[in-house]
């Protein structure tokens, strides 16, 4: 797994893959909304025309991690903390670069509004991640 592309992934999945759509202001209360919060082999995930996919992995404990798919295996990035607040969207990259955005889960759709623009990710089980959470 190259470290680089960890990282931008994370950025990238942080500055405009994050595109949580949760349907009106049913946020979560201060802290963590649970809605976003993915169990074991699974993550919110999003494929482009160009079937290059991502994702983001949101873990009950307050880490959060990108992850990106090659070749056909799915590799983890790199992390953060994540924390929300209404329907805002809080993620600090293990870098200390800090994203706030507004998100949004309706059923297994999350949607994140990133400088105006929405990008909407499904929550996925079954995948099987190479590396270390």
């Amino acid at each position: 797994m190259n470290k680089t592309k960890g990282s931008l992934l994370l950025v990238a999945v942080v500055a405009m893959v994050f595109t949580f759509s949760c349907g009106g202001d049913d946020g979560g209360e201060d802290g963590m909304d649970s809605k976003l919060v993915t169990g074991s082999g699974e993550a919110w995930v999003q494929c482009g025309v160009d079937g290059e996919c991502g994702g983001v992995i949101f873990r009950s404990d307050g880490r959060t991690y990108g992850i990106y798919k090659e070749n056909g295996t799915w590799y983890l990035g790199d992390g953060g903390t994540w924390s929300t607040n209404g329907n805002q969207l809080t993620i600090t990259t293990d870098g200390s670069v800090t994203y706030t955005e507004t998100y949004s889960v309706s059923g297994n759709k999350l949607t994140l509004i990133v400088g105006g623009h929405s990008y909407t990710y499904t929550k996925t089980s079954g995948l099987t991640i190479e590396g270390n959470l």
